[in-house]
This record gives C-alpha cells, sequence and structure tokens, in this order.
C-alpha cells in the first residue's frame, strides 16, 4: 500500500541555486497504520528532474528521534551499496525499514546527495503519528486471554541479515498482566524466547525477558523471525504465550535469494 488517510506525506525540493540537477523525494508511509512496538516500511521515491544523468549517494535520514523511532534496513538503488546513477527523466523507489518504538507525533527526513561530494540534490519529509496497539486492533480484534498475527509468513535473505517482512504480534488480557512469548519447533521443542535485547528495551511494554500489558490491556511487538540474535530456518513453527495470554499460533519462515 502506498498511502493512508493516517498518514500525512510532504515534499520538499531542495537544490542549490543554478544547480543543473535536482532530485524530487518523494516519501510514503507504506503500511496502513504505524504503531509502536511495530516494524514499518517508508518507500522513497527518488526522481531526476535535471536534463542529463547524475550520480547520487544512497539516501540518508535527518532528524530522526532515536527515542521513538528506530532505522533497521535501507534496500541498496540496483545492488549499489554506495552510490547510483540516475538517468535524466527516471526514478526509483527505496524501501527503509523502521521500528517504532514509542507513541506519537514523528517526522522523518530523507537527504539525497550527489555523488563524490556533499552538494545536496533534494530533500522529502514524511509525518505521521505512532499509535498504541489498542488504537489499530479494531474489528478483529484478539479475544481477551487471546494472542494474534499480523503477517504471520516473514520472508528474509538466506543470510538471514534482510527481512522484508516482519510479523506484528497483539496479545490482549488484564491490563498490567504480564507475558512471555516462546517459540516452538516441531515436536513442541521450545527454541528460545522472544526478547528485544538490550538495544530495543526502550519499547513500551517490554523488560527484555517478557512484556507487560498496556492499561487498555493490549501490547504489539514487531519480530523479525531471530530467536537469541539467529535467524530462524525456513519452516513452520509456533509462537507461544504464557501467563496473562495463554495461546498459541503458527507462522512461516521463507528463505530466499
Amino acid at each position: 500500500m502506498r498511502s493512508s488517510a493516517a498518514v500525512l506525506v510532504g515534499l520538499a525540493l531542495l537544490a542549490p541555486a543554478g544547480a543543473m540537477a535536482a532530485i524530487t523525494v518523494t516519501p510514503v508511509v507504506a503500511d496502513p497504520y504505524v504503531a509502536v512496538g511495530m516494524y514499518f516500511a517508508v518507500d522513497v521515491t527518488l526522481r531526476n528532474t535535471g536534463a542529463a544523468a547524475v550520480g547520487i549517494n544512497l539516501p540518508g535520514t535527518n532528524n530522526l528521534d532515536q527515542t521513538r523511532i528506530q532505522q533497521f534496513s535501507q534496500e541498496n538503488l540496483g545492488g549499489s551499496t554506495g552510490t547510483y546513477e540516475l538517468a535524466a527523466g527516471a526514478e526509483v523507489t527505496v524501501r527503509f525499514r523502521f521500528l517504532a518504538l514509542r507513541t506519537g507525533p514523528a517526522s522523518i527526513t530523507f537527504i539525497v546527495s550527489q555523488a563524490g561530494g556533499a552538494t545536496q540534490l533534494g530533500s522529502g519529509a514524511v509525518s505521521f503519528t505512532v499509535k498504541e496497539a489498542s488504537e489499530v486492533v479494531g474489528a478483529t480484534a484478539p479475544v481477551k486471554g487471546k494472542m494474534q498475527i499480523r503477517g504471520n509468513i516473514i520472508r528474509m535473505s538466506n543470510d538471514g541479515r534482510s527481512t522484508n517482512r516482519q510479523a506484528y504480534i497483539i496479545l490482549h488480557g488484564e491490563p498490567g498482566g504480564g507475558v512471555r512469548l516462546w517459540v516452538w519447533g516441531a515436536g513442541r521443542t521450545a527454541l528460545g524466547k522472544i526478547s528485544f535485547g538490550v538495544t530495543n528495551n526502550q519499547i513500551s511494554g517490554s523488560n527484555g525477558d517478557g512484556f507487560t500489558l498496556d492499561a487498555n490491556g493490549y501490547l504489539g511487538i514487531g519480530w523479525d523471525g531471530t530467536v537469541g540474535g539467529k535467524p530462524l530456518d525456513s519452516g513452520s513453527y509456533w509462537i507461544v504465550a504464557t501467563g496473562a495470554v495463554q495461546d498459541r499460533k503458527p507462522f512461516l519462515i521463507v528463505r530466499h535469494q
């Protein structure tokens, strides 16, 4: 999805006066909503409005509030790891992935500079609101004491470093209740707990070992298919909730080239 009524998209063209090259930078949140604990994508379309091809650096972010939004990945331009040649009139889209840490208004600015120098060719910003899990559950919310997995097919590269889809686990139970999440393999073998290590402990509701439901009895948890910092192999698994939520749901890991 490329747009949502809940998402405000801003576009700015910033190019030096008299410059021959200019890039429009149009970012769009690619998910219907952004909720705390959720991995979400922003698609940034770059268009060369100049009359000649131009070399550009991979886009970078500016004014990112690290207490609210954490960047996780960025797709390369045409396989490039540093610079990219963009023909006159051509456009390309780069997907960025972020993790929403806290609720409230957020904004991300994306900047493109010319390859081989610091000349800024374009800039664009996107603004949105990070919501509570209870605000986005809608009519399909799990009943109290149960769990729901949105996006239960997780696709990642064979090396496990590039995940292009993450699960969003929604828990519903008594307000303030504690929940632990376990990953089971074949034969109901416990492979480990889902947790947010030291880097992500600032997520509301996470204490590094388990999770605490909010005042409405909900919690949303983004998960990328790793246990103990290691990506799971292709196959079918279960997520098992214990504590204030007691439930289990299946999910699938798909590896690809």
